[in-house]
């Protein structure tokens, strides 16, 4: 991305900050949780198919 679209999107992410208010909260890293089963399906470690959750 240019220079423009880096700015633009900053822009953004600033103005939806100030609609948010107090309301916005970072979690921080704990969103971020590290699981012991790799990627996939639970039990399987095979790719997980469309709808599949």
């Amino acid at each position: 991305p240019s220079r423009s679209e880096r700015v633009a999107k900053y822009n953004q992410l600033l103005r939806i900050e100030e609609e948010l208010g107090d309301q916005a909260v970072f979690p921080g890293p704990s969103v971020f949780r590290r699981s012991e089963q790799g990627p996939g399906d639970p039990g399987t470690r095979e790719p997980r198919k469309p709808g599949n959750r």
